[in-house]
């Protein structure tokens, strides 16, 4: 009855405006145009008709019974072996959960999920249809920014009784049960409910295990700083894990690049090349140069974006924002550890699959991972690695090493040690050095040369050994700061000249 009364309100605005086309068009051809568009209006209403029929007679019945909260499907958890078979690490189908009522969280958090996450949760039914018709936009490629669809109903649904697949039958589930949940609970019961569910990383799920886990407290007792970094994790639990490579953001380029570029700002990098960049939970400053020279950049971390986030709706001022990121960026995490054999290689894998098939696929599918790691190579290589430490440190003052041993015909990592000790933290352990952006140096000149020679440069072709500048500002130098002028292939090879 709604399709036919609109399409009805429609028939009478097209017929309002038949003098005029009758004028313009003349009579015959507005009495043809009249007659298609009343059979495209027919046609668009018997597609909508169906629709609505599909989605209640099809789709509806199909739809779990969101009222039943202990028909919630159990996680499954997924494991990661060896190449023979033996486990490395499990992704434990047991969710380490601990739930709490929503009285009996900290406001701060609260708020800092929500302005990250759903800032219009108490406006909404369940389903931001807006940011649905934004999403939809930017995917057909009409809008320049990405907006998320989801709400946090939706997130609870999708985490709760459905599956991570990326398809449209799928979202149209989604929204229908997040219209339905709506119906049947209220708005603080559905935000306790989301909060418990929400994954941290590791087992860890809902916000009170994650206070324990991470500060050693009660989600009631969270401090502003530290709402705002659980509000953080849930985006990507593995890469923003503090205790991962990825707790502070980075600077991949050398401080005397930067010195020599005159980059003073974070944005100044961005704008020469966003992959100066690496986003981590935390923001950090980094200091080059010595004197009058030195220069100090901060890189903003995830953590600043919603404590921003928060600004901007009013939650919080410019002072408690400072006062937070002040907190925040010096905060010491509880220690943390879990039974891992090959924890470097097991963490790289785990990301890998998180990217490809998403952390809830990962977490929750039950999934069998054979990898490539050999483990009495793996152990070999994590011997070799403590056997040399203090060699290492005495003759090179190296406080770490790293080691991966590769098949050459296939590409397989054989053996990964990413640290010397990946529960150190003194030494910053659970960063994966093998993984690490790092300058190739001399390393690469072989390279270089090999080229040449394939082009017809020959061992006695001579090169001119002069100071060059590129893009402007990058002098590279010789490591004795000399310039020897005309040299052969040969020369500049063995003394290794830039």
């Amino acid at each position: 009855m709604m399709v036919k009364h609109e399409m009805s309100k429609l028939w009478l605005r097209v017929k309002s405006i038949h003098p005029h086309l009758k004028e313009k068009l003349g009579p015959d051809n507005t009495r043809l145009l009249l007659k298609g568009l009343k059979w495209a209006a027919f046609v668009a209403g018997s597609l909508i008709l169906i629709a609505i029929l599909f989605v209640l007679l099809v789709v509806y019945p199909t739809l779990p019974d969101v009222r039943d909260l202990k028909g919630i499907a159990a996680a499954q958890s997924s494991t990661i072996f060896d190449r023979e078979g033996n486990p490395l690490y499990v992704i434990h189908g047991e969710e380490n959960r601990k739930n709490v009522e929503l009285k009996n969280i900290s406001p701060s958090a609260i708020s800092a999920s929500l302005a990250i996450e759903d800032d219009g949760f108490y406006k909404h039914g369940g389903v931001d249809f807006g940011a649905i018709l934004m999403a939809v936009c930017h995917e057909v490629r009409l809008c320049p920014t990405a907006r998320g669809g989801s709400t946090i109903t939706q997130q609870f649904i999708k985490n709760a009784y459905l599956s991570s697949e990326r398809t449209y039958s799928r979202k149209l589930k989604e929204i229908l049960l997040a219209l339905k949940l709506e119906s049947s609970y209220t708005k603080d019961e559905i935000l306790g409910m989301y909060l418990n569910r929400i994954p941290y990383g590791s087992s860890i799920y809902g916000i009170e295990r994650a206070a324990e886990t991470f500060f050693g407290k009660s989600s009631k007792d969270l401090t502003l700083a530290e709402g705002a970094i659980l509000a953080s994790i849930p985006k990507a639990p593995s890469y923003y894990s503090p205790y991962g490579a990825n707790r502070y953001a980075t600077i991949n380029l050398s401080g005397d690049d930067i010195l020599k570029s005159g980059i003073k700002t974070e944005q100044e990098l961005v704008d020469v090349n966003p992959d100066f960049i690496s986003k981590g939970l935390l923001g950090k400053t980094y200091t080059f140069g010595e004197g009058e020279s030195q220069r100090s950049i901060y890189v903003k971390g995830r953590v600043d974006f919603v404590l921003g986030r928060m600004r901007e709706l009013g939650y919080i001022n410019d002072e408690q924002v400072k006062s937070a990121l002040v907190e925040a960026n010096s905060k010491e995490f509880k220690p943390f550890r879990e039974e891992i054999v090959a924890p470097h290689f097991v963490m790289y894998v785990r990301q890998f699959l998180e990217e490809k098939y998403g952390k809830d696929t990962v977490e929750k599918g039950g999934l069998k991972i054979t990898t490539t790691i050999d483990p009495k190579l793996q152990a070999a290589a994590e011997k070799a690695v403590a056997d040399h430490e203090k060699l290492n440190l005495d003759k090179y003052k190296a406080s770490n090493a790293s080691l991966v041993s590769m098949d050459p015909d296939t590409g397989q990592i054989l053996a990964m040690v990413g640290s010397k000790d990946y529960w150190n933290e003194e030494i910053d352990g659970k960063v994966n050095i093998a993984l690490r952006s790092r300058l190739p140096g001399s390393s690469f000149k072989p390279i270089v040369y090999a080229a040449a020679f394939l082009q017809g440069y020959a061992p006695s072709t001579v090169l001119y050994d002069v100071e060059m500048a590129f893009s402007g500002w990058y002098k590279p130098e010789n490591y004795d700061g000399e310039n020897r002028g005309p040299v052969t292939i040969r020369q500049a090879l063995a003394w290794s000249l830039n």
